[in-house]
């Protein structure tokens, strides 16, 4: 955002789509609608921090790789919606925490039987009913038919040098 204020949706997103993989590393991306979108195509998402958006990331009808990112603060950090069958977002290792509504929602798959791949994040607690609570998916609303696999989940939030808030803990601690 360029605004004196910055707020959540300053500005609309940063979109992946078309024909050519995408990938970002090592970004910040703030106070947009959703930060990053992934719009029909299979991009890559790492190291990446994404906070204070309406959706950290948007998967439309998308199966990116989410992995090493620190998602929080958002009104949703990641937002999973597909109307044209079965897109398979992956994310791993990532921190998604603290975020308004979920930390993952899930809106619409049209076949029965979809596992989306959430393994190995930290959530913010490692309590499985909390992290359940903070993930939308066909659990609570059979309607959806994507289930998100969460197990196993880190128990801790870790510290890594690999994006910019784990080097900045580092000193913090």
């Amino acid at each position: 955002s360029n605004s004196l204020t910055p707020s959540e949706s300053d500005w609309i997103w940063m979109n992946l789509g078309g024909f050519v993989p995408s990938s970002f590393s090592y970004c910040v991306v703030e106070y947009a609608q959703s930060g990053i979108r992934c719009n029909g195509l299979d991009a890559t998402v790492s190291h990446c921090t994404l906070r204070h958006c309406t959706q950290g990331a948007y998967c439309l009808n998308a199966s990116p790789t989410i992995e090493y990112c620190d998602i929080y603060d958002n009104y949703d950090g990641i937002h999973v919606f597909s109307n044209m069958g079965p897109a398979l977002p992956v994310i791993n290792y990532c921190n998604i925490y603290g975020n308004a509504d979920y930390n993952l929602r899930v809106v619409a798959y049209p076949e029965p039987g979809v596992t989306i791949d959430a393994e190995n994040n930290w959530w913010g607690t490692d309590v499985e009913a909390e992290i359940q609570q903070e993930i939308r998916d066909s659990t609570d609303n059979p309607d959806i038919y994507a289930t998100v696999d969460y197990t196993p989940w880190w128990s801790d939030q870790p510290v890594d040098a690999s994006t910019w808030s784990r080097i900045k803990n580092l000193f913090m601690n």
